[in-house]
């Protein structure tokens, strides 16, 4: 919405979750069919109207056994993308036990682990970033998400004065 060209794709193969979220009904073509040269750029990516965000969604009925993000036709396709968009945002699956996401964190500018709050344990955080470090992955932070503001004050956290800000947050 800030008016960078973004594009985010759908890189968590067993779970599909952004393109399941953020689409009606399944699309007929998407990253892996423009990967493997079934279709255009053009025609895999869809638009949310409401942010103008792009995405490069995964279907419903495709699944590869084939390292994808290793691959030639992965790095030629990232080329053409840097070409068209300023930021490209990858939804993957958990690090620890996908070792297709390994492969991608080492050849991206940046990574953002997610946690998920109260889930997420701290051993699989550092695991995490140890794997990060491991395959020479640029952490750019760790974001906390599915925050529970009313929880989160009655554990006492809401202490240091941010109490202030809870409302902003809960009305968005």
């Amino acid at each position: 919405m800030s008016g960078t060209k973004t594009l985010i794709i759908d890189g968590d193969f067993r779970r599909r979750q952004l393109s399941s979220s953020a689409m009606d009904e399944d699309p007929e073509f998407g990253f892996l069919e423009c990967l493997f040269g079934e279709c255009t750029i053009e025609e895999a990516i869809v638009k949310d109207e409401k942010t103008d965000l792009h995405i490069l969604p995964l279907t419903a009925d495709r699944h590869t056994p084939r390292d994808v993000f290793g691959s030639r036709a992965f790095d030629k396709l990232m080329d053409q993308l840097k070409e068209q968009y300023e930021l490209i945002i990858f939804d993957t699956g958990p690090i620890v036990l996908m070792a297709e996401t390994r492969v991608l964190a080492s050849k991206v500018d940046q990574v953002v682990v997610v946690a998920r709050w109260l889930k997420t344990n701290r051993a699989s955080l550092k695991e995490t970033l140890t794997i990060l470090n491991d395959f020479k992955a640029t952490i750019t932070g760790v974001a906390i998400n599915r925050v529970d503001m009313n929880k989160y004050h009655r554990q006492g956290y809401g202490h240091s004065g941010y109490g202030a800000y809870a409302k902003y947050y809960r009305e968005g």
